[in-house]
């Protein structure tokens, strides 16, 4: 199974959980250790939920996003359309301007202490540093900066939730760590904790069907694929990820029909159409294949794999002249492929050249074939 839910949380949560673990409270303050990287502090802070890392910056005049992160944000549940304000021009650190899309935050909790309805900005720039400006900085009330320590000197807010959303990554990284080490009874126990913090998070119902797909608990996959779909409609790789599910479960036309939802929402999604051929293969369906193979190899024309099959199911219907044409195509394009000689070799079978067949049975077998070492093995035949 494709392993879509390798969001980095290792190093991520890793790093965050750290950086949450350099708080320290007295009686009227809060004394924050920042991280020093690159030459500039970085501070943890919880924006609607999210765990995130900015960098703290008295020059930014307001809190700011990149792309990539605004979207996540979006994708998720961690950012509403509704607080998406239009666009703005932003200063930085430099004096300069530039134009932002502008934003209000309605959470930020930076070291216990909770900020509502932040200004920010989100940068037109992909990968633009995370940066913790004064929209957000003023709203601490009075603070004083020690080289790497921050103070908050308005006193400690509750810490409950700080300490929820540290729990709640810490089961998420044990779960990623479970199913990596086989352990997935334990797995299943953390990302399910770590849902019931964040029921909005695709990543986690993502991690959740990979670990009962390694535990061969495919039904069980599938339900909590669904469940992204519930969050992401057109995410079209998960349609492709349950018929795969599908197929492990023999439920054949089931499989057909998820991966042609893949298709309708990314029509040259090759690798849909060829495992819909496949599973029309296995249904004896050879003219099915045929066109869905075909399909393939208008989008990828150098996918011999597609070709070889077709060579398959033309052999299958007795098409044998067709399946030489395609077999050859595939050896062209990969002259070590001891499936496409097979073909071959069973295409000459059929035309009753015995000569070809064995020649071809020959190189299947040296290439690896066990199909055609067994048959020449009991035929006596040395390869």
């Amino acid at each position: 199974m494709k392993k879509e839910c390798n969001f980095t949380y290792k190093f991520l949560v890793i790093l965050i959980v750290l950086n949450f673990s350099n708080l320290y409270h007295t009686s009227s303050q809060t004394i924050i250790k920042m991280k020093l990287e690159g030459g500039v502090y970085h501070i943890p802070c919880v924006v609607n939920g999210l765990l995130l890392s900015f960098i703290f910056d008295t020059g930014a005049s307001d809190v700011l996003f990149s792309l990539k992160t605004a979207k996540f944000m979006l994708e998720n549940g961690y950012l509403d359309e509704k607080n998406i304000l239009g666009s703005s021009y932003y200063q930085i650190a430099n004096g300069s301007y530039v134009n932002n899309t502008q934003i209000i935050i309605k959470e930020i909790v930076i070291g216990g202490v909770k900020i509502n309805d932040v200004k920010a900005a989100i940068s037109n720039e992909l990968n633009a540093p995370l940066l913790l400006g004064q929209t957000a900085i003023k709203k601490l009330g009075s603070i004083k900066l020690d080289g790497e320590y921050l103070t908050i000197e308005s006193g400690i807010a509750d810490l409950n939730n700080t300490n929820k959303v540290i729990k709640a990554f810490d089961n998420f990284l044990k779960a990623y760590e479970a199913n990596n080490n086989g352990l997935f009874y334990n797995a299943i126990n953390y990302i399910n904790a770590y849902i019931d913090y964040n029921p909005k998070d695709i990543h986690a119902y993502l991690l959740l069907a990979d670990i009962y797909n390694n535990n061969n608990n495919y039904s069980e996959s599938i339900k909590c694929l669904e469940k992204v779909l519930l969050i992401e409609p057109d995410r079209e790789g998960i349609f492709h990820v349950i018929a795969l599910q599908y197929s492990k479960l023999n439920n054949h036309y089931e499989a057909i029909r998820y991966y042609q939802k893949a298709i309708d929402l990314e029509p040259n999604d090759y690798l849909s159409y060829y495992n819909m051929a496949r599973i029309y293969s296995i249904l004896k369906e050879y003219d099915k294949a045929i066109f869905f193979n075909k399909k393939v190899i208008e989008i990828q024309p150098d996918y011999a794999y597609a070709y070889n099959n077709i060579a398959d199911s033309y052999n299958q219907i007795g098409k044998y002249s067709e399946a030489l044409k395609y077999a050859q195509k595939a050896i062209d394009l990969d002259s070590k492929m001891a499936e496409a000689y097979l073909s071959l070799a069973f295409a000459y079978r059929g035309l009753r050249d015995v000569d070809k067949t064995i020649y071809n049975l020959k190189i299947a077998a040296r290439y690896g074939n066990s199909l055609a070492q067994m048959f020449l093995n009991k035929q006596g035949i040395k390869w």
